[in-house]
């Protein structure tokens, strides 16, 4: 999702940047997820159990009790409490930072040698309307320097490219 999102949204990323990003965000995530499951089972992660039977309540009363104390721990083993549902969104975060970082270090590419099929088109359309002095400051004009842009025989009813002009 990172390496996806970082191509089709940046047009100055690049192929070391997506690589680098992509392993970078994967070995994090490789890290985090196999370190809660190590720690959870040698006993020091330890998920407690919340009580869920309404047995022995009276009717009608409602309360509310503190949370169970989740035990001494701090520094690492409170970042291996992250929820795994947070893991594909930290890791598509990291590969577009990372990869874009790795890319602007490494020559970006030239978003005017882009072809502009390969930027979202409502990005594009975006980035025009919204902020037209940062487009010129940054860059953004896609295709700008290709002479001869083919089009995509994908769709041959619609063309997708927008001129700023």
């Amino acid at each position: 999702m990172g390496v996806f999102t970082l191509g089709i949204f940046f047009p100055w990323a690049n192929s070391k940047g997506a690589f680098v990003g992509t392993m970078s965000a994967l070995t994090f995530i490789f890290w985090l997820g196999f370190g809660a499951n190590i720690e959870s089972q040698r006993g020091n992660l330890v998920v407690p159990k919340l009580p869920v039977s309404i047995d022995g309540c009276p009717e009608g009363m409602n309360l509310t009790l503190a949370a169970p104390s989740l035990g001494a721990g701090g520094g690492v083993l409170e970042f291996y409490r992250l929820s795994y549902l947070w893991y594909s969104s930290i890791g598509a975060t990291l590969t577009i930072l990372i990869g874009l970082l790795v890319s602007f270090l490494t020559r970006p590419t030239d978003p005017g040698e882009l072809n502009p099929e390969l930027i979202s088109p409502p990005i594009d359309r975006l980035v025009c309307w919204l902020f037209p002095e940062f487009r010129h400051r940054v860059g953004w004009d896609l295709g700008g320097k290709i002479q001869n842009v083919k089009e995509t025989p994908t769709f041959p009813h619609f063309h997708f490219h927008f001129r700023c002009d």
